[in-house]
């Protein structure tokens, strides 16, 4: 692997945006008349939104703007989505909301892959609850807004499928970088050894039972 090569464009980038901010703040004075020409203007502002922008078609932003603004919250029911995720995995509410965003961004990515992709766990729980509210998923959400049917499949156990669910999940990983041109928040998507291992998972009666936490691992 060439390293140089790899960092080539980030630095050809940094390079034009140091050159284009020098342009702008060069002062061209002709009596009381400051020339700031506008294609110095144009190149700074545009450049930096073919380098920062999500890597997206003008119809997959346009799709990835309707999975964003996709209501999951009822706003007529006194125990919202939000408010039943957090409940129900021991999230904060700001933790849940967070984990909604990162749930959309899994189904967009979803709409693009041409591969199979696996969420993380807490994704997963998201995906689990939205499934359960039929109308919104099946009909609003995969019907009339993404326009495509994405099924739920879980694993059948076992080192192969292990093995071929953590491959999808470093994919899915490299594909949210790539598009979304930012790491994946590590609290909410955890590493390979984490995703695959802490996954002995059981409903509690907390009326009836005590949670205490373990001292070590």
């Amino acid at each position: 692997m060439n390293v140089l090569s790899d960092f080539a464009p980030f630095i050809l980038y940094k390079i034009l945006i140091r050159l284009a901010e020098k342009l702008i703040t060069f002062e061209i004075v002709i009596g009381v008349t400051l020339i700031m020409p506008k294609l110095i203007v144009f190149f700074y502002y545009h450049i930096k939104t073919i380098f920062l922008s999500p890597k997206m078609n003008h119809e997959q932003l346009k799709l990835w703007d309707k999975i964003k603004k996709f209501e999951l919250d009822d706003p007529e029911i006194s125990l919202s989505f939000t408010d039943r995720l957090a409940r129900e995995n021991g999230w904060t509410i700001e933790y849940a909301t967070r984990t909604i965003s990162e749930y959309k961004k899994f189904i967009f990515l979803l709409t693009l892959a041409n591969h199979p992709l696996t969420p993380s766990d807490q994704v997963d729980q998201v995906w689990h609850l939205h499934l359960l509210y039929t109308q919104s998923y099946w009909e609003d959400f995969c019907k009339n807004t993404i326009k495509k049917n994405i099924h739920h499949g879980p694993t059948k156990g076992g080192d192969h499928e292990k093995e071929k669910f953590t491959n999808w999940y470093e994919k899915t990983k490299e594909l949210y970088t790539e598009v979304f041109q930012s790491e994946v928040p590590k609290d909410i998507w955890p590493s390979n050894e984490i995703r695959f291992s802490e996954i002995n998972f059981q409903r509690v009666n907390l009326e009836r039972n005590w949670i205490i936490k373990k001292p070590f691992k």
